[in-house]
């Protein structure tokens, strides 16, 4: 019995208790980062999906815009400027980055003040170009809350992963096994309000100046 009890005995029970405990918990803790990493990546898809449509839909409204351009005032070609820019920007890049989702970001403000121009000048449209605005605000009222949903979801479920990824003790095996923060989807700044008074400001000049 004394040798049941014996300081070296207790050595190794507690040892390989402590060592058993250590092991559950990186197990644990690594199947907890998995599945929140995850899920993370399935509402990250389920946004790509949506921003698809975005970068559809930006192409069609361009190609509605530019053949106006002498129409269009130094502002309103300013935010079609926007709208080509972003476009070739996201041609070039990774499919995940924070850059990228930044520039996803603006490119859905950029889409919005790109209609309300259209909708301006839509008085000028043929009636092919009338079918095409409609069918383009039409996607766009679907795809303006969608993407807000997809947002707001995909940002819940990176923060959940990331803050596995950062406390301690779970950072540890978050950086043993090479596992990294997420970025969110932010914008920097107020994009939409910038290039919404950029429009207000060309429809207050056409309002004082009529042709």
């Amino acid at each position: 019995m004394e040798g049941l009890l014996s300081p070296q005995t207790i050595w190794i029970v507690g040892g390989g208790g402590l060592l058993g405990l250590v092991l559950f918990l990186f197990w644990f803790t690594q199947g907890q980062i998995q599945a929140l990493r995850a899920r993370a990546e399935e509402e990250r898809a389920r946004l790509a999906a949506l921003m698809q449509r975005t970068v559809r839909v930006a192409h069609r409204l361009v190609a509605l815009l530019s053949p106006r351009r002498e129409a269009l005032s130094e502002e309103e070609i300013r935010i079609l400027r926007a709208l080509e820019e972003s476009l070739q920007n996201l041609s070039r890049m990774k499919e995940d980055s924070t850059f990228r989702f930044a520039e996803e970001a603006f490119l859905q403000a950029a889409v919005a003040v790109g209609l309300e121009v259209a909708k301006a000048h839509r008085s000028g449209f043929s009636d092919k170009e009338q079918k095409i605005f409609a069918e383009i605000a039409k996607e766009w009222a679907f795809l303006d809350d969608a993407l807000d949903a997809a947002e707001h979801a995909y940002n819940r479920a990176a923060r959940d992963h990331n803050a596995w990824c950062t406390l301690f003790p779970f950072s540890i095996v978050a950086f043993w096994q090479g596992i990294r923060p997420l970025p969110l989807f932010e914008m920097a700044g107020d994009v939409e309000g910038a290039l919404r008074a950029a429009f207000r400001k060309a429809r207050a000049s056409d309002e004082n100046h009529p042709a």
